[in-house]
């Protein structure tokens, strides 16, 4: 085990997680962008399939507008509880849990025969994906030391919009192959299954038998676990200009991805008249851009991180 001498003295560099737990967090990230992934497309079946369903339900854009928006409303309020929910329970049962939750109102979804039922599962929606990323965080939290959590957040965060790029061809595939109604019901039960093999593979890194050198990677975090945070914590957070700096980008960030997502495929089909197989692959192409610049801003950051701590 290596040194790094600094002014407080002589502190053990964490060492490099073994062959054994690098298998389980990289197992553990395929799930979390599985899931991601899937999270992200049933968000997006509605605004694809959005003509075929306003034709068959009569309803107006209104009507949409209000549909799409139900999900984020629910989404918005659900996310404030969530990160001392899975505190609490953990990952894998809130994962779980919340998954199957959103998978059955996507399938439910396929049965909709009025505006109100649809509605409703698209409230519930909101509420059964709001946990995904603050459990991913959680998870890299538990099984990636500080210094290393870049790449994996920005693997994760892909999902957001890989899922989408893929989302639009894949759904006008199901869409041709099979109808509306059975690309949600096919899009739930392929949440489900998800699910269920997250809950048989996914253990919390406490729970692992892990030896001592895996044990001193994990728990050399650099975090400050004497005292619990409290709310007052918390509120003194929006004193500093860094936290509206990242609320502000990120709300900017959010309400751009949220407008590709929810408009630009009715928009190409009702306004540029592109038919189903065009609009699927030409609203793919900014979420590849945006692939493309997750994965290489998780990377950077680790980067940067490094080179000023060596300086």
């Amino acid at each position: 085990m290596t040194d790094v001498t600094g002014i407080s003295g002589t502190v053990p560099a964490p060492p490099r997680a073994s062959r054994r737990l690098a298998r389980f967090r990289t197992t553990s990230l395929a799930f979390l962008v599985a899931s991601g992934f899937v999270n992200i497309i049933d968000r997006s079946t509605l605004a694809i399939a959005n003509p075929l369903i306003r034709h068959d339900l009569g309803l107006s854009i209104r009507d949409m507008g209000f549909l799409l928006s139900a999900f984020l409303w629910t989404y918005a309020i659900a996310q404030l509880p969530i990160g001392a929910i899975v505190d609490r329970v953990g990952a894998r049962i809130l994962l779980t849990c919340s998954q199957i939750l959103w998978s059955v109102a996507q399938g439910m979804c396929g049965l909709a025969g009025s505006f109100g039922q649809f509605f409703a599962m698209r409230l519930f929606l909101g509420v059964g994906e709001a946990p995904q990323f603050p459990v991913a965080a959680r998870v890299v939290h538990d099984c990636f030391n500080t210094k290393d959590r870049g790449l994996p957040m920005g693997i994760i965060f892909s999902a957001s919009t890989l899922g989408p790029a893929v989302a639009a061809p894949l759904i006008t595939s199901l869409m041709l192959a099979f109808g509306w109604r059975w690309m949600f019901v096919i899009m739930g039960i392929t949440g489900i299954l998800v699910a269920v093999a997250w809950f048989f593979f996914y253990r919390n890194p406490s729970d692992l038998d892990l030896d001592a050198n895996d044990r001193f990677y994990l728990d050399a975090t650099g975090d400050d676990g004497a005292r619990r945070i409290t709310w007052t914590d918390w509120c003194s957070l929006f004193r500093y200009r860094t936290t509206w700096g990242m609320v502000l980008g990120y709300f900017g960030l959010i309400y751009l991805v949220w407008l590709y997502t929810a408009w630009l495929p009715g928009y190409l089909e009702m306004d540029r008249h592109m038919t189903l197989p065009h609009t699927g692959l030409v609203a793919a192409i900014p979420f590849l851009f945006g692939f493309v610049g997750v994965l290489s801003g998780g990377y950077l950051i680790d980067h940067f991180a490094a080179k000023t701590e060596a300086r």
